[in-house]
């Protein structure tokens, strides 16, 4: 914790100045500050992602997220996704985003949801972010 200490020194202008008073007319005072550290929330690596997967499949790692603590503590990220239908599930340690059931492009061609990286054991400062996978088409038989 950095610590900044000084000294202000005040100094009276006494218009008669005898040997007794000339002590009085000047006191000192030392000043400490502490500066205390602000919990600040993760940081993602990028302001967004987007990911391509293929429709039709599970697919168990489509890519990753990545935040990390800006504080000097480095605590570790927990992750998480905040919409609870999402097609979606996230690795609450890593980052790795995975399809819980097969997409259909068709049906919905962009998927947008939003991932929370939280300090693990911090009910403070989440950080959220959204994400964008786009299903890719496959071509389908008759």
């Amino acid at each position: 914790m950095p610590v900044h200490t000084f000294t202000v020194e005040v100094r009276e202008e006494l218009a008669v100045r005898t040997p007794e008073n000339s002590r009085s007319a000047i006191t000192t005072a030392t000043v400490t500050i502490k500066v205390l550290d602000v919990d600040e929330p993760p940081m993602f690596s990028q302001p967004s992602y987007t990911f391509t997967v293929l429709e039709e499949r599970v697919v168990q790692n489509i890519g990753s997220v990545l935040a990390t603590d800006p504080d000097k503590a480095k605590n570790v990220i927990r992750y998480s996704i905040l919409d609870q239908d999402s097609p979606f599930s996230i690795n609450p340690r890593t980052g790795a985003l995975s399809t819980v059931r097969p997409l259909d492009r068709e049906l919905e061609a962009t998927h947008m949801f939003q991932v929370k990286a939280q300090e693990d054991g911090s009910g403070e400062s989440p950080r959220g972010l959204t994400q964008e996978p786009h299903p890719g088409d496959l071509t389908q038989g008759p």
